[in-house]
């Protein structure tokens, strides 16, 4: 019996941080190990890197926004990566 391959999904959740540049870097490497690579990104981030460019590097849209019900989704990720990960949150003490 032969069982089929299937590439393990990657979804990688990038927020607006001036690492997000290199996020085509990131992908390079995880491609190189075999993963199939999904974005997934805030709005901000989308001003860091060439959406279509990444777009074009992973064949998968970048999602950026929530989908309307019936709309193709995703594939379900093996693993999730949140990187950079940043917060624009202000925290005080009191």
């Amino acid at each position: 019996m032969t069982e089929e391959r299937r590439s393990s999904a990657l979804s990688v959740v990038v927020c607006g941080a001036g690492p997000a540049i290199a996020i085509s870097s990131f992908i390079t490497l995880a491609q190189q190990r075999g993963w199939t690579v999904q974005v997934i990104a805030t709005p901000v981030a989308l001003d860091f890197f060439d959406q279509a460019a990444v777009e074009k590097q992973t064949g998968n849209p970048v999602k950026s926004q929530y989908g309307k019900p019936g709309t193709p989704r995703s594939q379900i990720p093996d693993v999730i990566v949140l990187a950079p990960a940043s917060s624009s949150s202000r925290f005080r003490s009191r």
